[in-house]
């Protein structure tokens, strides 16, 4: 991270781990001002809404993360099984990240029917390698994702795009799908994660970063929006929450609404002042050098 320019990262409780988020909480606890965590648990759990009702109280966590892939699982959901889940969510504030691959058209019913929540789209909901087989046409659903950008609850993760190229770095051929996410959803809904830890056979950390931050297919203002600057406002933005990243500091709010906003932009320029070499700060994964100093 520190060589890659990364002040913070958002850490994704790996599905290996099942439920059991305790190497990320420990990874937090012990870095307060670098990590944050996206956990999990079992979504049908009997005691969802006491999980939930709970579960920003756990240092350091932010959020909970829904994998909808295997044929049980999207059987599960199209039975109702995670309605429980979704309205537990909602309740009480616990931003929810979902993979649903195969399934982005059926979400809508679920923003629609939970217009509190707030649902983060992992990895542009489309299959990657190197753990799953991509589409023949590696962006041929990306309508489906498009089409949520309807819903005001809904935000995309931009991670892991790297994977979808046919090329080598800077993996230029990703841009016309990309523009076109950005296009629907506007960057403020938007942010960049590497998912390193899955990607990592295939490009470089480095590598993961510097083919949004030094290219030329978007603004400096743009990037300065997925890439988090001022410190934490992809996060902020996404998560709809300010988080432990900010100094162990926690305030829970609707997406998108200004006060927090206004509050990680004050926590910015406080901790600019006390950082020597620009901006720094993170959410889902960076601060990346953008030509208007290093942030996020």
């Amino acid at each position: 991270m520190d060589a890659t320019g990364v002040d913070a990262a958002l850490l994704v409780t790996p599905a290996v781990y099942g439920a059991d988020n305790s190497y990320t909480l420990e990874a937090a606890a012990r870095h307060p001002d670098r990590f944050a965590v996206v956990g999990r648990t079992d979504p049908t759990a009997p005691d969802i809404e006491e999980r939930m009702a709970g579960w920003r109280a756990q240092r350091g966590m932010l959020g909970l993360r829904l994998l909808i892939g295997s044929e049980q699982e999207c059987a599960a959901f199209r039975a109702g099984g995670f309605d429980r889940v979704f309205a537990a969510c909602a309740r009480h504030g616990v931003p929810l990240c979902v993979f649903p691959p195969g399934i982005l058209p059926e979400l809508a019913s679920v923003a629609a029917a939970n217009p509190d929540l707030q649902l983060v789209i992992d990895h542009l909901g489309l299959s990657q390698p190197p753990l799953m087989q991509a589409e023949t046409d590696r962006f041929g659903r990306l309508p489906e994702l498009l089409d949520l950008a309807r819903f005001p609850n809904v935000a995309v993760k931009l991670t892991a795009v790297p994977a979808l190229s046919s090329r080598g770095f800077p993996f230029d051929d990703v841009w016309p799908a990309l523009h076109r996410v950005i296009e629907a959803f506007g960057p403020r809904r938007l942010a960049w994660g590497s998912d390193h830890t899955r990607t990592g056979s295939l490009h470089t950390y480095t590598e993961a970063l510097a083919y949004l931050r030094d290219t030329g297919e978007v603004s400096a203002a743009d990037k300065a929006e997925l890439l988090g600057d001022p410190p934490l406002a992809s996060v902020v933005r996404l998560l709809g929450i300010l988080g432990a990243c900010a100094a162990g500091a926690r305030a829970a709010t609707m997406p998108g609404r200004r006060p927090v906003f206004a509050v990680a932009r004050r926590m910015a320029r406080d901790r600019e002042r006390k950082l020597a070499g620009g901006v720094a700060g993170g959410s889902a994964g960076c601060r990346g050098r953008c030509g208007r100093g290093r942030h996020r």
